[in-house]
């Protein structure tokens, strides 16, 4: 849960903040978003109806990648401190 933590929060601070501050408009946040949440950017683009959240809809813009951005960085996270974990537990 600790890794969890640190990387929703690193997710927040790299790509929350700039998306909320900006409105979702503007190169920088536009930027940070195709870095750090590609795999999100990359379904969007193929899912039907996704075009509209990432090119159209501002507000479900800042609110699908705040929200699901996050969760999926929890997620990334939790996985690695469980592997960590288990490696931990089967070297000691």
């Amino acid at each position: 849960m600790i890794c969890a933590g640190i990387f929703a929060l690193f997710h927040i601070i790299v790509v929350v903040f700039p998306v909320v501050a900006s409105g979702g408009g503007g190169e920088s946040q536009g930027m940070t978003v195709a870095i750090f949440d590609m795999p999100l950017v990359f379904v969007l683009d193929h899912v039907p109806g996704g075009g509209r959240i990432l090119y159209n809809d501002v507000g479900a813009y800042m609110v699908f990648f705040s929200l699901v951005g996050t969760l999926m960085y929890a997620s990334c996270g939790a996985l690695i401190g469980h592997v960590i974990d288990r490696v931990r537990k089967s070297v000691a």
